[in-house]
């Protein structure tokens, strides 16, 4: 019991619900699922959509690098081989033939 000429105070405290995920590892499905569900801000949506381009832009230049430089090897062995072959020829003008002493 309280004592008389005392009043009571009910307080309620409130909690937003939050979640939390890194951008860097968010799945395009996931995103798609929350904005779907309207989980998220409006800001906060734009934002992880154009993170989600930027990285897509990332993925695209990545794999554009990968092939330049399975190209560049490509080009590197090329050259390598011919120059161990014109090695092989020696060191004489193209269309003249051999010297003395040296075989065709």
């Amino acid at each position: 019991m309280l004592p008389p000429n005392t009043t009571t105070k009910v307080v309620v405290r409130m909690q937003p619900r939050s979640q939390n995920f890194a951008v860097g590892g968010i799945a395009e499905a996931l995103f798609q699922s929350r904005v779907g569900a309207r989980f998220l801000h409006a800001k906060v949506e734009q934002v992880l959509r154009d993170s989600l381009a930027i990285r897509r832009k990332i993925a695209a230049a990545e794999e554009k690098l990968e092939q330049l430089q399975a190209e560049r090897e490509k080009i590197h062995a090329g050259r390598k081989r011919s120059r161990k072959n014109l090695g092989a020829l020696g060191d004489r003008p193209s269309g003249t033939p051999p010297g003395p002493g040296s075989t065709p």
